[in-house]
């Protein structure tokens, strides 16, 4: 067995040692991408070797991994041009923007988490023909037909995570096509469009300006329960009075514990105490109003808070070695839009590569995040910059 061969068998296995093998693997750089791009072809544990591409080492990631761009597993086209869209590498942009025309979901998210406004003219000529200028999702069809034809809501999904993108690069002109997507739904069948609105939700939370918050809040109690759960995160990143009311409303709707367990831990992680957790169900919402009451006036309109203070980063990055890894991953991501934070890696506690960047990137840049503020991929607003 190779070195690289012990070490996957490791990284792939849980505590302490995989993480370390997940590091050596990406230290080996070069040595290490022939097996994993086999086991990416191959289908097993995708996320984790994917994860290792964008961690990996190299001089010149690009020249590396482009050539894998033609392969013939669309499995390791997808994790190819997600390691090269965390790469940083400007010359990126030309590579990924071609295959917008044929793998148009991957690349047009990758070009957004490269971070390079070169990348706007290309997003904007694809998505123009399907939505005009200024864009409007009633271009694709009306409702009806939005409602009726998958082929349109594919359509659609692609313009969300094109314009999720543009949101990266400070473009956000698709906005109201996101609004107005968020609610797209048939009164017989709340379930049909789920994963449209769920796009919907995920690219709103990257945007600013007006609408957004009320788009995330409506959600929040979709029935579709991933609409619902990206909807309560999206509010967990906003983390304002309104979001505390929203939250404890959909504690209350919810169908089930499960259900208003996510609801709940996203409340905990603004307010910094935990809501009632109900006795076999959800809590009542005479039980949320009494807590709503006492808890209330520890806050104030106009301030974004995370652990019942107004928020800084400081504990998110905390949470990157405790169980909620995972989420503080997602949060930290979505926050301040660096590359380098493995948020494929799910219920895996940050390896020391992670934490020793986001050290340096604490160092250097975390004095601009004001506390309270609202922090949106790596840029910061007024909490007002939502409504």
């Amino acid at each position: 067995m190779s070195d690289v061969d012990a070490w996957m068998n490791t990284a792939a296995g849980t505590g302490p040692a995989a993480r370390d093998a997940i590091d050596r693997l990406a230290e080996l750089g070069p040595a290490a991408v022939p097996a994993l791009i086999q086991a990416i072809a191959g289908e097993r544990t995708v996320p984790l070797w994917t994860a290792i591409l964008v961690a990996l080492r190299a001089d010149d990631k690009l020249a590396l991994l482009e050539p894998y761009l033609g392969h013939e597993s669309p499995t390791v086209l997808v994790a190819v041009v997600e390691a090269l869209g965390r790469s940083g590498d400007g010359r990126a942009v030309e590579p990924i923007a071609r295959l917008l025309a044929t793998a148009p979901l991957p690349a047009a998210a990758a070009l957004g988490d490269l971070g390079d406004r070169s990348a706007v003219p290309a997003l904007r000529a694809a998505i123009e023909p399907l939505v005009g200028d200024p864009p409007s999702l009633a271009r694709l069809g009306g409702r009806d037909d939005l409602l009726a034809r998958r082929s349109l809501r594919r359509q659609a999904w692609f313009v969300l995570t094109a314009g999720a993108a543009l949101a990266k690069l400070g473009d956000m002109a698709i906005r109201p096509v996101a609004i107005e997507a968020s609610r797209l739904a048939s009164p017989d069948d709340p379930y049909l469009a789920g994963e449209v609105r769920r796009e919907a939700i995920e690219a709103l939370d990257v945007m600013v300006g007006p609408g957004v918050a009320g788009a995330i809040h409506a959600a929040c109690t979709d029935p579709v329960a991933d609409v619902a759960d990206e909807a309560c995160a999206a509010a967990r990143c906003l983390g304002r009075v309104p979001e505390i009311e929203v939250l404890l409303r959909a504690i209350a709707a919810a169908r089930d514990e499960e259900r208003a367990g996510v609801a709940i831990a996203h409340l905990q992680a603004i307010t910094g105490v935990r809501p009632p957790d109900g006795r076999g169900g959800p809590p009542s919402w005479h039980e949320l109003e009494r807590w709503c009451q006492r808890e209330a006036r520890r806050f104030q309109p106009g301030v974004c808070y995370r652990g019942g203070v107004p928020v800084t980063l400081d504990p998110i990055i905390g949470e990157l070695t405790g169980r909620n890894a995972g989420l503080a991953r997602f949060e930290l991501r979505r926050r301040i839009g660096v590359p380098f934070l493995l948020d494929l890696l799910i219920g895996v506690p940050a390896t020391a590569s992670e934490l020793a960047a986001i050290e340096a990137w604490r160092r250097q840049h975390a004095d601009r995040f004001a506390a309270g503020q609202l922090h949106r991929w790596g840029t910061i607003h007024p909490p007002s910059a939502v409504d």
